[in-house]
């Protein structure tokens, strides 16, 4: 059962995460710290980990090797909690649970 709660509180989080872009990557780099960011270049896009600036270049790791890309070449994104739909998706995890855990529970009044 424990299994079952951490699944569904392991799902509701990931399912709940969205991309957003970045207007002023400098800014947000240099302010926010993110553990990673995505650099979109043309039709690819690729994770980017411990991301900093360095002048007018982006600097960081991709699969634990360096990486540097000219910020004005790219567009940068972040994932960022959706708490709006992680609350819905909880609720809905833990009423789940709730008739898991007891089956005698009626959702029917």
């Amino acid at each position: 059962m424990r299994i079952t709660m951490l699944a569904v509180g392991v799902l509701a989080t990931l399912a709940c995460t969205t991309q957003t872009v970045v207007p002023e990557p400098r800014s947000y780099i240099a302010t926010k710290h993110p553990k990673s960011i995505w650099v979109v270049r043309e039709d690819e896009t690729t994770r980017v980990d411990s991301p900093e600036m360095h002048g007018d270049t982006i600097v960081g790791t991709v699969d634990g090797k360096p990486f540097s890309v000219r910020a004005r070449n790219v567009q940068v994104n972040v994932s960022e909690i959706d708490w709006p739909l992680t609350e819905v998706l909880a609720g809905a995890g833990a009423l789940v649970v709730l008739v898991l855990v007891n089956p005698h529970v009626s959702l029917a009044h």
